[in-house]
């Protein structure tokens, strides 16, 4: 027979009392472990937005114009690096859009950059208004700010009110003289100016002198270079001059100590007929020389 199951009542009773099971005794059943479930949090995902718009050619010149200029003022703002990195990126795919529209090249970064400056150079005048203007704004404010310092514009009600007259009053008369209506008193001005802009002259003179010597030991250099690759790959002038189609006139003349006229477009064939890189190049012993110069040491 199947034994019968207790009652209700029953089995609450059987449960309060040590049980055995296999030869051992336990004072109560086990219980189940409750079972914590911890959600990690969403993370933030970046929606893309597709945009497309239909713009007239000056309408794309004067987007253009605001993006650069936009650009060039948070850039100069001095903003965080996170938040420049969201300017970078904009920048670059609107201009590199409009880019690639134009043209059916590859788009390369320096492309973009000279674009936006290229933009940037035709909304000048607006840039050179704005910061003239900005410049009068912050100097009245802080001039007034310096005069009638207010902490809580809400309970100060007549300090803030004589502040905000005092900034009206400045930016008036900045606005009407401009710089000559700001005075900065500071002791033997002008012979201090003339005593920094002697020092000055003097450093100048002072570091063309030492690039001239660099840069003379530079030409030597690429001279000494460039007959030691001769050597090397065992050729004559006349060939290296053939295989790098660079005109003999020139390299003969770039070899007997006339470098000025030289680019680097020259060295640039040279090193590609003499199956080498640029770095190769110019990490030859040759070079030890240039950079034990006073132009290098002091820098």
């Amino acid at each position: 027979m199947r034994k019968r199951l207790p009652s209700r009542e029953r089995r609450s009773c059987v449960l309060k009392f040590p049980t055995e099971r296999n030869g051992s005794i336990n004072c109560y059943p086990k219980r189940r472990k409750r079972r914590i479930v911890r959600y990690k949090p969403l993370k933030e995902k970046e929606i893309s937005i597709k945009m497309k718009i239909e713009l007239t050619e000056k309408e794309v010149k004067a987007t253009l114009e605001i993006l650069a200029l936009g650009y060039y003022i948070v850039g100069e703002g001095g903003c965080s690096q996170e938040k420049r990195k969201d300017y970078d990126s904009a920048i670059s795919k609107v201009f590199g859009e409009y880019l690639q529209s134009m043209e059916n090249v590859a788009v390369t970064e320096r492309k973009i950059e000279l674009s936006v400056e290229e933009y940037l150079d035709d909304v000048e005048d607006c840039l050179e208004r704005y910061m003239r203007n900005n410049l009068l704004d912050n100097i009245a404010a802080a001039l007034a700010d310096y005069q009638y310092s207010v902490k809580d514009y809400i309970t100060e009600v007549e300090q803030y009110s004589k502040n905000q007259i005092a900034e009206d009053m400045y930016l008036r008369v900045l606005t009407e003289k401009g710089m000559s209506a700001v005075h900065i008193e500071i002791a033997d001005f002008e012979e201090r100016v003339n005593q920094e802009f002697q020092a000055h002259k003097e450093n100048i003179e002072k570091v063309t002198g030492l690039k001239k010597e660099a840069n003379e030991k530079f030409l030597e250099a690429i001279v000494a270079r460039i007959y030691e690759l001769l050597a090397e790959h065992h050729m004559t002038v006349e060939e290296l001059s053939e295989r790098s189609r660079i005109s003999l006139p020139i390299l003969s003349e770039i070899l007997s100590g006339n470098c000025n006229g030289i680019e680097w477009g020259m060295i640039n064939k040279i090193c590609k007929t003499c199956c080498i890189n640029f770095a190769e190049f110019f990490t030859d012993d040759a070079f030890e020389g240039v950079y034990e110069t006073a132009f290098f040491k002091e820098k």
